[in-house]
């Protein structure tokens, strides 16, 4: 997954902060999360805590849940 290969290009703290918006917008629509997705979700979670250590991840994260959809675009657009 590309979140997966930005944590390993040093920009984990950016990727953390996607996922955080992504978490939020899932939690807003009611998202369900199949099998395959779920086992990809928390892959990436456990890459991303692996890259960034425990800690800093959950303050990414916290971070990205409260971006606006104009900033998200704006990181998501300066990390391809």
């Amino acid at each position: 997954m590309r979140v997966r290969a930005m944590a390993a290009a040093d920009r984990g703290s950016a990727a953390a902060r996607l996922f955080g918006q992504a978490e939020m917008l899932a939690e807003q629509v009611d998202a369900v999360l199949q099998a395959a997705e779920q086992r990809l979700r928390n892959e990436t979670e456990a890459g991303l805590r692996a890259a960034l250590g425990d800690t800093a991840f959950e303050s990414e994260r916290a971070a990205g849940r409260r971006l606006t959809a104009e900033e998200a675009l704006t990181i998501a657009r300066d990390l391809v």
